[in-house]
């Protein structure tokens, strides 16, 4: 039963390859650092979606879109002098702050190692490497993005000026009709 299970014909190794985008090289390089097109293609499996063609390429170009504009973003913060290292990192990893951690949690919703490498490896489907890159991304982008926030200060007649603005309706009718008449 348990060879049947894991082993047969359901199981993904036995399945016919089925025809889609090549995993393999690049998806985009941003100067110099390249995005993988297996992480674009990881990132639209894990939406877990079952979507045609047309909604799969248009996933595909969100995502990469996506990734696109959080490596700028992290490259912008590490020219501002944002950084993160290694120890930083891993506390991040580790925190409720990664929108991950659910999935590397016991029981108990404590950090568990083992769960941590098991669902590196089977859920998400990349090694640690790969995703401490992607964090580090992640991570560098969001602190960029939060310092940007912080600097932007908007008064509140601005606020009360485009809300005006908003709420304003016009209800314009009119006539056409030839001077003779």
């Amino acid at each position: 039963f348990i060879f049947i299970f894991f082993f047969g014909r359901q199981s993904e190794g036995c399945q016919p390859r089925q025809q889609g985008p090549s995993i393999d090289g690049w998806a985009a390089r941003i100067n110099g650092v390249e995005l993988s097109q297996r992480e674009v293609e990881n990132l639209v499996y894990l939406r877990g979606d079952r979507q045609n063609e047309a909604q799969l390429a248009s996933t595909r170009y969100d995502i990469l879109t996506r990734l696109i504009d959080q490596e700028l973003l992290a490259q912008r913060a590490l020219a501002a002098g944002i950084n993160v290292d290694e120890k930083g990192l891993t506390r991040y990893i580790t925190s409720t702050d990664n929108p991950d951690f659910p999935a590397f949690t016991n029981e108990e919703g404590v950090f568990d190692r083992q769960t941590f490498k098991d669902a590196l490896r089977f859920r998400l489907g990349v090694g640690p490497d790969d995703y401490r890159t992607r964090k580090r991304r992640e991570f560098l982008s969001d602190r960029y993005r939060r310092m940007l926030e912080a600097q932007v200060q908007v008064s509140e007649a601005e606020v009360r000026f485009e809300v005006a603005k908003d709420l304003r309706n016009w209800n314009l009718n009119f006539l056409k009709f030839s001077p003779s008449k």
